[in-house]
């Protein structure tokens, strides 16, 4: 019985490893399938302004930066108009 707590815990390890071999091979499948699959087309556009909000620099065009006399004129128009 001195043989049998050893030889358990091998065929655990052995098993375990067996199985995170296959769902390592499962995972390489799946990743050249998203690798190879197109899901769209990525406008040049849209790529350049991802790239740019995580470089952090300024997203020239897309914004306007206002100045601080800007709000009340904008106010004033939108009440005029209404």
């Amino acid at each position: 019985m001195a043989l049998y707590a050893p030889v358990q815990v091998q065929a655990l390890l052995d098993a375990t490893k067996t199985l995170y071999g296959y769902v390592c091979i499962g995972g390489l499948f799946v990743l050249t399938y998203v690798l190879t699959h197109h899901f769209g087309r990525l406008d040049y556009r849209q790529m350049v302004s991802i790239s740019r909000a995580i470089a952090g620099s300024p997203l020239k065009g897309k914004f306007r930066r206002r100045k601080d006399g800007d709000d009340n004129n904008a106010l004033a128009a939108v009440a005029a108009a209404a």
